[in-house]
């Protein structure tokens, strides 16, 4: 997925999601109407006309989390546990949609792995499980995460909020299909989607979310005022991984070989900024943390798009050099916004050139 912005969603889930509740048509996205790109536009087509995910009426949100417990069958020593990540839908009202967006659930599951062992998730099933010791821990799309024995109820408890804080990031609006990563970033770079009244707002069983926090300048200030000293740490690696991506792409746009190693760095930063999620102690300080997580996938997308771009600009280009070239200069300046000025840019391009003009975005409106 390119998860450019193109169509006015943040990314090809979201945008996916709103075809299904006609918030958005099919042929919003540029890239899908290239030949190439054929199959995936018949499969968003066909979610269209087969309708919404789940259609259920949504249960109340369970008290703490916790839908059940009970003793283990094979010892009284060690308990089992159903929980549920509660996605804020009104007791009754029809839900439409799956709890968690699968591919950031298991962006998420995977930096468990310095924690857990043998972490797993499926991207295609949105289906996650991780083991320590004896325990066993399992995510279903729906919400529920299964524990199995866990040492007691307040150990159950305990490791279920800090995963609900780490989670949260990926849980789906029921009125837009936005994932809760994606509003914060909208918020951020000042496009809200003021049409939404969205149900995460209410979302969270052991959490809240300040959404109007995501309205403040990021600063290194505001972070260490509200997560500490890794606050200022998280500052200070987004401000230096998203710099030194976009004087890469000026490079390139000048003609130079790039070859940016910042994958495993960002992904690093990322992880950290989860295991800051996860300790992170009210509202305001979790609604700060998800604006620095969504930041961070900013710059991992326009990374990506920078080395993509690198490609096309060696030999590989679908369009003439010199005119991608004068795009992504004006791009990287702030000179040019893809999304509203595309010129003749092959759509392929313009969807890379629009996730680094969001990178460029992001930097201008956040401070050390």
């Amino acid at each position: 997925m390119l998860d450019c912005a193109l169509c006015g969603n943040r990314t090809c889930s979201t945008f996916a999601r709103a075809v299904m509740l006609g918030r958005a048509q099919v042929d919003d996205c540029p890239v899908l109407a290239l030949p190439e790109w054929e199959e995936k536009r018949g499969v968003v087509a066909a979610s269209a006309l087969t309708g919404l995910t789940t259609g259920q009426p949504a249960a109340p949100p369970p008290e703490g989390g916790v839908v059940l417990t009970s003793p283990c069958k094979d010892t009284d020593k060690r308990v089992m546990a159903e929980l549920r990540v509660y996605n804020g839908v009104p007791t009754g009202e029809t839900v439409h949609f799956s709890v968690f967006d699968a591919d950031l659930l298991c962006d998420i599951v995977e930096c468990l792995s310095g924690e857990y062992e043998d972490v797993r998730c499926s991207r295609q099933l949105g289906y996650a499980r991780a083991n320590l010791g004896e325990m066993s821990i399992t995510i279903l799309g729906d919400g529920r995460v299964n524990m199995r024995r866990m040492t007691d109820i307040e150990h159950v408890q305990e490791v279920f909020g800090a995963l609900e804080r780490r989670l949260i990031a990926s849980v789906v609006c029921n009125n837009c299909g936005a994932d809760l990563l994606s509003i914060v970033l909208d918020s951020e770079l000042g496009e809200e989607d003021s049409n939404c009244a969205h149900t995460l707002a209410a979302a969270g069983s052991t959490v809240s979310i300040d959404l109007d926090a995501s309205r403040q300048p990021l600063t290194g200030a505001l972070l260490k005022e509200t997560l500490g000293g890794r606050g200022e740490e998280l500052m200070r690696a987004l401000h230096d991984l998203g710099t030194t991506v976009l004087e890469a792409a000026k490079r390139l746009a000048g003609g130079e070989d790039i070859n940016l190693q910042l994958a495993a760095p960002i992904r690093a930063a990322v992880c950290r900024t989860s295991e800051v999620l996860a300790d992170s102690d009210g509202p305001v300080a979790l609604a700060v943390g998800l604006r620095v997580l969504a930041g961070l996938v900013c710059v991992r997308r326009a990374h990506d798009s920078v080395m993509e771009l690198s490609k096309m600009l060696v030999g590989e280009a679908p369009m003439p050099t010199p005119t991608l070239r004068a795009a992504l200069e004006q791009t990287v300046s702030g000179a040019l916004d893809p999304r509203r000025n595309p010129g003749d840019v092959h759509p392929v391009a313009l969807a890379h050139l629009s996730r680094i003009w969001q990178a460029v975005e992001l930097l201008a409106r956040t401070g050390q």
